[in-house]
């Protein structure tokens, strides 16, 4: 997943597969790779919440 700032307010989720075709790792949330204050929220507050506690204590 890459994180495109497209403003202030918004971020495009990217996520790409290994020949550069669009693959969306969350399906059952369409226009990921649209811009959108809601891909924003996820990349400035709930993103960083999951690595710090769960990824790095081994949770998720």
């Amino acid at each position: 997943m890459c994180p495109f700032t497209v403003s202030r307010s918004s971020v495009v989720l990217a996520e790409f597969d290994d020949r550069y075709r669009p693959k969306p790792s969350i399906p059952f949330w369409p226009g990921l790779a649209k811009e959108n204050r809601g891909t924003f929220i996820a990349d400035r507050y709930v993103l960083p919440w999951v690595y710090w506690n769960l990824i790095l204590q081994g949770r998720a």
